[in-house]
């Protein structure tokens, strides 16, 4: 998306023609909807602006109605230079003072990863009033003169793509991949999530003794983050423990050692000598993993100490055959639930990378795009030219998720190297990822990728495919072996 001159898009009244323009000047690959309110806004400011300034070079290098890939961060208007950014909030009508300056807060802190001074505003059409974040952190008002001011400071105006300036992983915060981040608390919630926690706490206010709730969403809707903030949060009033469903690493240790009156426990120490008597509230997360007997362990000791018990989980993300015949998801929503939270917003998922994704597990998926530059293809006659690009691959910053082994049989992947597997995965996520593939995987009749039997016949390849998959944010390579099948029906997905 491309600056835009704004006086000259302000010379339409016509709300088609607004738009139409918009797109043309922006190179927008989609129109924006239509919303009279925010284009009399526009032009409006615009109007008071060009009135109260005549130097000509402010006109152009605007970003109108511009958005953050994934983490859908919008801001209304922005204008960047070498040395300033300014951005400037529309408001058709007076709101709230506090919830202004929670957005140009907000803005604050995305715009801060650009490394230059941060001018923000908010104009309100009815009033005409604006206002303005001081240095201080507090909302003053302020004038269209102080705008028109710091615009004509700015030198050497961007007129570029946008998007090449926001790079999405510096505002992905996760409690496991960016503890620090986590633990200063750099991040803020989604609307939906800001809801369903506002809910949670509600009925926790409520709640006389037990209590079951349920968080569930896709991967890449926030889970994880959403159920340490609220742990984080429930640690001020009681002991809490967070169970993880799967291996703790180290970012789960060190945040155990910085966070006070909160365990993280392993799945694996759940069992009949557990003590829940300590704690007041339990979270876990990844919990369509665990065994049925540890469910009966954990509702039990809910009901037995009055606790507030909230489960994570993700159907789609088994990895094993016991996981799905367990069926611990639906088991969890048979439970007398105090709220069931289904999180919708794919705050973390790179939209051309879920494309293929889908693609890759049915040839047929009517999510297609043009094209997949995040997507790297290779292909290798045997393992021996296998290790090479892999060698590759991790000398330029990609994480190799090898598929987990059995403690008894080898694997065909075993050869290689990893630097994670996929049951070591649970919970991360990786800004590049690199899988690798060779006759074991196929495509049926149907169009869908099958997996044959693995020596461990718990283990599904299919499923552990898809977790490693969706652990990535930014780009994903996948080097194929010995499978010139596979190979072309993947390269038609990116090259079509």
């Amino acid at each position: 998306m491309n600056a835009i001159n704004l006086y000259a898009l302000t010379r339409f009244d016509s709300i088609d023609k607004f738009y139409s323009y918009d797109q043309f000047v922006s190179s927008r690959t989609k129109q924006l909807h239509h919303d009279e309110r925010e284009m009399s806004s526009l032009l409006s400011f615009s109007n008071l602006l060009f009135t109260n300034s005549v130097n000509p070079l402010i006109q152009s290098g605007y970003y109108f109605s511009y958005t953050i890939p994934q983490i859908s961060k919008e801001f209304d208007l922005l204008r960047i230079s070498e040395n300033s950014v300014i951005n400037i909030e529309l408001k058709s009508e007076m709101i709230a003072e506090e919830k202004i300056l929670k957005q140009l807060c907000q803005n604050k802190y995305y715009l801060s990863h650009l490394g230059k001074k941060v001018f923000l505003y908010c104009y309100v059409h009815a009033t005409q009033q604006i206002f303005k974040l001081d240095v201080f952190g507090s909302l003053v008002a302020t004038s269209i003169t102080e705008i028109a001011s710091n615009l004509g400071a700015q030198t050497k105006v961007y007129t570029s793509d946008i998007a090449q300036l926001f790079r999405v992983a510096d505002y992905l915060v996760s409690p496991i991949n960016t503890p620090d981040k986590f633990l200063a608390g750099e991040y803020f919630l989604t609307s939906q999530q800001e809801k369903f926690e506002k809910q949670f706490f509600e009925k926790v206010a409520q709640k006389e003794g037990p209590a079951f709730f349920a968080l569930s969403g896709n991967a890449g809707t926030g889970k994880t983050l959403l159920l340490y903030d609220l742990a984080v949060k429930c640690s001020k009033y009681g002991q809490c423990c967070v169970i993880h469903c799967g291996i703790l690493c180290e970012s789960h240790q060190y945040l155990s050692t910085k966070l006070q009156n909160l365990q993280l426990v392993p799945i694996k120490d759940i069992n009949d000598q557990y003590d829940f008597s300590r704690y007041s509230y339990v979270f876990a997360d990844e919990s369509q993993r665990i065994r049925k007997r540890q469910l009966d362990i954990i509702t039990s000791a809910t009901r037995r100490y009055g606790l507030t018990t909230i489960f994570s989980y993700d159907a789609v993300q088994t990895l094993s055959s016991r996981e799905e015949n367990d069926a611990i998801p639906q088991q969890i929503e048979t439970l007398p639930l105090s709220a069931r939270f289904i999180l919708s917003d794919k705050i973390r998922t790179n939209k051309e990378l879920v494309s293929f994704i889908r693609r890759l597990n049915r040839l047929s998926h009517p999510d297609v795009l043009s094209q997949y530059p995040s997507v790297s293809l290779a292909y290798a006659n045997n393992q021996a030219e296998a290790i090479q690009l892999i060698r590759y691959y991790q000398a330029v910053g990609y994480t190799f998720i090898n598929f987990t082994g059995s403690n008894y049989k080898t694997t065909a992947f075993d050869v290689y190297c990893g630097d994670i597997n996929t049951h070591r995965v649970i919970g991360h996520e990786y800004d590049n990822v690199l899988m690798v593939l060779d006759k074991t995987f196929y495509y049926n009749e149907n169009g869908e990728i099958r997996g044959r039997e693995h020596p461990n016949t718990n283990y599904i390849y299919t499923r552990m495919l898809l977790q490693g998959l969706t652990r990535v944010r930014e780009k994903l390579a996948l080097v194929v072996v010995d499978n010139t099948d596979l190979f072309d029906n993947l390269f038609h997905i990116v090259h079509a």
